[in-house]
């Protein structure tokens, strides 16, 4: 609304914000606020859902204003999901339907495509940068009631696809009014993948959520995190495959310390040929260690866009087993969390030893996944 009604004058902002000016004759700023603290009276206690506050706000809109942002509201909405077909059984529903649909726009028409690998395989796409928690827009699985094809308000948008076997895929795009497209994402085999054959040893429990190519579950490891790993040894049916990239992700899970989170890790390869089986140590090399601060958080607690999946290039290596190492956590390796974190003399804020103590002595990540590109 401020992008229709102009940010006004000083003097006009403060007459507003004195209630001198009626909120008629104000400029965005001061009609935003007046929406919201409407929309706030009209909502009832209890179980209220992002769309039944989204309705309140639109409702106070026609009492106050006789309708007149509705199109800048509902596009507005629309371009964060909560367009005209999205639904939410009630606030605690964990998978509502997203819509980026607005009847105030001309929108944008787009046909989600996995290629390359993928081309053929079962994949979904979500807007925005997450896909744990979150609800595709889109999905190329015919055994599914999702279609491949959504409607959006134009803009530009963050995208995430994955697929079971493919990894994850990120990309951006610009979608132009009344605009119709395929949305093709390039979607090379994960092989590190359980869907690609791998298999995972080592430390710790849910070691098959590390190779399962959803954020959505993840491996943990408890004591001191610096050397928890884990080995994944690539489909035994194919010869050494050659890997030069890897994507990981330290995304924790609700009510999980985000300080156990990943914050550095190294990346080992053994070929298995000859004598060499690789069920040692000493047959395993480094080829990469990722920088100190790989998953980059800082105070005052590490955030999610921090710890969702990053990709890293390595060496070009073959190799028939790939061992992901722990250097350090988010409470081991994040300087902003080492020692007294405020002047409370009652109150013990060194993530070493404050409690839980847990946070200092476990350690969780997502996502390992290795391509060859």
């Amino acid at each position: 609304m401020i992008g229709r009604y102009g940010a006004g004058d000083a003097a006009l902002e403060q007459s507003c914000a004195d209630g001198l000016t009626p909120v008629t004759a104000c400029p965005g700023n001061r009609r935003w606020i007046q929406l919201v603290y409407d929309a706030w009276v009209l909502m009832a206690a209890g179980n209220i859902s992002m769309l039944d506050a989204r309705d309140a706000l639109l409702a106070a809109d026609v009492i106050r204003f006789g309708g007149a942002n509705q199109d800048l509201l509902w596009n507005v909405f629309a371009a964060y999901g909560f367009g005209k077909n999205a639904s939410s059984n009630g606030s605690n529903d964990g998978d509502p339907v997203p819509s980026f649909e607005s009847d105030y726009a001309s929108n944008a028409t787009v046909t989600f495509k996995a290629v390359g690998d993928a081309d053929g395989h079962p994949a979904q796409l979500f807007v925005g940068d997450y896909e744990a928690r979150a609800v595709p827009v889109a999905d190329t699985d015919p055994a599914t009631p999702l279609s491949d094809t959504f409607t959006i308000v134009p803009g530009t948008y963050s995208f995430v696809a994955r697929g079971d076997g493919f990894g994850t895929a990120r990309l951006t795009v610009e979608l132009k009014p009344r605009q119709v497209r395929d949305l093709p994402v390039n979607m090379p085999r994960n092989l590190a993948s359980k869907s690609s054959g791998a298999t995972a040893a080592g430390d710790g429990t849910g070691l098959d959520n590390l190779i399962d190519d959803t954020e959505a579950t993840r491996w943990t490891a408890t004591g001191v995190p610096g050397g928890k790993q884990v080995t994944v040894r690539l489909d035994p049916s194919l010869p050494a495959q050659q890997i030069a990239r890897v994507q990981v992700s330290a995304l924790v899970g609700p009510g999980q310390s985000r300080f156990s989170a990943l914050r550095q890790f190294q990346v080992l390869t053994c070929e298995a040929k000859g004598s060499v089986d690789c069920s040692q140590e000493r047959q395993f090399t480094p080829i990469y260690t990722s920088p100190a601060d790989a998953f980059p958080s800082v105070a005052r607690r590490p955030r999610a866009p921090e710890l969702i999946i990053r990709s890293f290039g390595v060496p070009k290596t073959k190799a028939t087993h790939v061992r992901f190492r722990v250097v350090t956590s988010q409470c081991t390796g994040g300087p902003d969390y080492a020692g007294e974190q405020d002047l409370d003399p009652a109150a013990n804020t060194d993530c070493a030893t404050a409690a839980p103590v847990t946070a200092s002595q476990t350690v969780r990540a997502a996502e390992f996944q290795a391509f060859s590109k």
